[in-house]
């Protein structure tokens, strides 16, 4: 079995309390976490809501500790409990496990559904759970051979080597007997069930081995309203503008690459890196991207800048790019020198060539991380 890095599971908050009896600082029946009063249950008589006495000295008691958390209590040196205690996440649902490869060839692919951008907070990137309620399952997986699919004069007629539908409650999908394609690549695409509905076609590439199952990895959402608000904010002069982009184009129509420059870290999040030029092509390094080409999301995640020169061409804070109409290429990044302080710079991070690009009617994301960092 290959747990994929982007399956990390823990998410610890890292939240070491240390809290006194401060009765003053919030309501009655509430205690100060993380900067703001939250309600909590229970209450010790000898010290204030929501803490108990540990030998004189009041402290949190453990039901501050959110949802999907469990509490972990800190010891010292000798393994004397110090009175401390830190949540820590926890995954919400297990992935259904898959089987073992019956001919040593076929492989299985299990994992969540996430929204690329959280519809109700855009700048939650590649985290939020795609979930429903009960017997409403209105989105699948479907697992594609992506150079097959981009290079098809008409994508539609691709037949996918593998789908199911996604469970509505835990998000969570299994495909199980696929053929690894000739390239050891594998695009897992989240879409509606029901062509033309919420979800549009959104893929994310994957390393693949034959026989090697891949479990606990991430399928990338994006839903019609999304791309909709994204074509707007770009404008049509800005996509017809693109390569092989026509007006009155979304950047579905017109098959768009969004590239994610960043890295996840040991405990799941990503760290998104500014100011990184995005690059494409042949050489060493390849080309900037041109910026008629070019779409950086901007702070607020819902609007886009677009660079006058090469010089200012280089990724925000959110480290994202949108290029619609991008053709199949190795794409790749390295460091402006324009911004001087950047992470990048300071790593003197590189960027290996990564097979990517878009075809029509399609969204292929792409997760751009330094060389070191996978």
């Amino acid at each position: 079995m290959h747990r994929a890095s982007f399956g990390t599971i823990l998410a610890s908050l890292a939240l070491i309390w240390a809290a006194g009896c401060n009765t003053d600082d919030c309501p009655v029946g509430q205690v100060l976490y993380e900067g703001v009063c939250v309600d909590v249950i229970g209450q010790d008589p000898e010290c204030g809501p929501g803490t108990w006495n540990d030998q004189g000295v009041c402290r949190p008691h453990e039901d501050v500790c959110g949802a999907n958390t469990e509490v972990v209590w800190v010891q010292d040196a000798s393994g004397v409990p110090t009175g401390e205690f830190y949540c820590e996440g926890q995954r919400i649902t297990d992935v259904p496990a898959c089987p073992e490869s019956p001919d040593g060839a076929l492989i299985c692919v299990s994992g969540w559904a996430k929204y690329l951008m959280d519809p109700d907070n855009p700048c939650n990137i590649m985290e939020s759970a795609i979930v429903f309620g009960p017997d409403a399952t209105q989105i699948e997986v479907a697992v594609y051979d992506p150079l097959a699919y981009a290079s098809a004069s008409d994508p539609s007629t691709v037949t996918p080597l593998g789908v199911t539908e996604v469970d509505p409650i835990t998000g969570t999908w299994k495909v199980e007997n696929i053929v690894v394609p000739a390239t050891k690549f594998i695009a897992v695409v989240v879409r509606s069930i029901d062509p033309g509905t919420e979800f549009i076609f959104t893929g994310y590439p994957y390393s693949a081995a034959d026989g090697i199952n891949l479990e606990e990895i991430n399928a990338f959402g994006v839903t019609d309203a999304q791309n909709n608000a994204w074509s707007a904010a770009i404008g049509d002069a800005g996509i017809a503008g693109a390569n092989g982009c026509s007006s009155g184009d979304t950047l579905f129509d017109c098959g768009t690459w969004i590239g994610v420059f960043g890295y996840e870290q040991d405990n799941g999040s990503i760290t998104f890196l500014e100011g990184i030029v995005p690059r494409n092509g042949a050489g060493t390094p390849p080309p900037e991207i041109p910026v008629t080409n070019t779409f950086y999301l901007d702070d607020t995640c819902e609007a886009f800048t677009q660079p006058a020169n090469l010089t200012d061409s280089y990724t925000g804070g959110n480290g994202v790019i949108f290029m619609p109409g991008a053709s199949l290429s190795n794409y790749t990044g390295t460091c402006s020198d324009e911004v001087a302080d950047s992470e990048c710079n300071a790593n003197d991070y590189e960027f290996p060539l990564r097979l990517g690009g878009a075809a029509k009617q399609a969204i292929f994301v792409q997760l751009e991380y330094p060389t070191g960092l996978e």
